[in-house]
């Protein structure tokens, strides 16, 4: 039967791969209990999501009053941007299938969508006034613009967020689902439930904590706080074994 080629401890290995190298579970346990790494994949996601939405939250403010675009162009690059989001998980759902399976694909991409975030509170970076300077110069140079340069690097924040967010949408759920074999599954729905909560409430704190933050922080911090939490969100997704 299918369940006699199922290993003992529920992890297949490549041939010739010994238990301690080469490994990872692609079978759930066999538990009655919530998997193990659920609460891994819960905070994972509610981190992303304050990480997401909250950079989302402020980029038209920030296009029209820090770098001074129109109103229509603004929302020009913010609706690129959301399509960017969601035209990308279509290529990361195929790379996760065919060549790096969802667990693989949604840490690689993590990497990227952190890099991203960087990119964007670097490019807000306040500039260090040079040796010398009087006051009144050291405030003009903190609030001004970022280097010329700041619009590529903003712009390549906002590709690498786009892209790792495509390699994430379309495999955190499965993985997820992926956790439950046949005597759990009761706790499959209050799971998922969880899950969406922690969605729902990443989204609704940092919408209302971001803008707050590039009012009374500026952008840097605005942008930069939503880079840590996406950064907490790659250390929870990978503390647990895959």
């Amino acid at each position: 039967s299918s369940e006699s080629s199922v290993p003992p401890d529920g992890v297949f290995r490549y041939p010739g791969a010994s238990a301690a190298a080469g490994a990872f579970r692609t079978y759930p346990l066999n538990r009655r209990t919530l998997p193990p790494g659920i609460p891994y994949i819960i905070v994972n996601e509610g981190a992303e999501r304050f990480s997401y939405y909250g950079m989302k939250a402020i980029l038209v403010i920030f296009f029209t009053h820090d770098l001074g675009m129109s109103d229509a162009l603004a929302r020009e690059y913010y609706h690129a941007f959301t399509a960017a989001c969601y035209f990308f998980p279509l290529c990361g759902a195929l790379l996760a299938e065919t060549v790096l399976g969802k667990y693989r694909t949604i840490m690689y991409f993590s990497y990227v969508y952190c890099g991203g975030h960087l990119a964007l509170s670097l490019s807000q970076a306040p500039h260090a006034p040079s040796a010398g300077a009087s006051a009144a110069a050291a405030a003009a140079a903190a609030a001004a613009p970022s280097s010329p340069q700041m619009p590529f690097l903003f712009g390549l924040g906002l590709l690498l967020i786009a892209v790792g967010a495509g390699g994430i949408k379309p495999c955190v759920s499965a993985v997820l689902g992926d956790q439950f074999c046949a005597a759990n599954q009761p706790l499959l729905a209050p799971t998922f439930a969880a899950f969406y909560l922690a969605i729902n409430a990443g989204a609704f704190l940092s919408t209302l904590a971001t803008p707050a933050l590039l009012e009374h922080a500026g952008p840097h911090v605005a942008f930069g706080v939503p880079g840590l939490l996406m950064a907490a969100s790659t250390l929870a997704m990978w503390l647990p074994p895959p």
